[in-house]
């Protein structure tokens, strides 16, 4: 026995621009949730790493102080037809505090449309 789809299912682009697109398209929504502009501030819609400063994780309590983190943005095309778009917070250690991170993964359909959200990672 075996399954055929009709139509057949289409790979999803995997190119430069689209992926920018999708990770662009997720951290805007994101931005548009209660405390989302200042949580996904230090991203911006250009994959890559730049510095920031945090004072709440995404699912979090409030950070007793501000935190100096690296954030970085990156996508991919996965093999069930989704995107995955990663959010990651990255710090050193510092001051008897060890290093972490903490990852935020938004899933996208196709057309842009959110899926799920995870986050999860190190207590800073």
């Amino acid at each position: 026995a075996s399954i055929s789809f009709q139509p057949a299912p289409v790979a999803l682009a995997d190119d430069r621009v689209t992926l920018t697109q999708m990770a662009a398209s997720a951290l805007t929504a994101l931005r548009r949730e209660p405390q989302g502009r200042r949580q996904f501030e230090c991203f911006n819609e250009q994959t890559g790493t730049r510095p920031g400063v945090v004072d709440q994780l995404p699912g979090q309590k409030r950070l007793q102080e501000p935190l100096a983190v690296a954030c970085s943005l990156g996508a991919e095309a996965t093999p069930w037809n989704q995107y995955r778009v990663r959010l990651r917070y990255a710090w050193p250690a510092l001051a008897g505090r060890p290093a972490g991170e903490y990852v935020v993964t938004q899933w996208l359909a196709p057309d842009g449309t959110l899926g799920p959200i995870q986050a999860g990672g190190d207590k800073p």
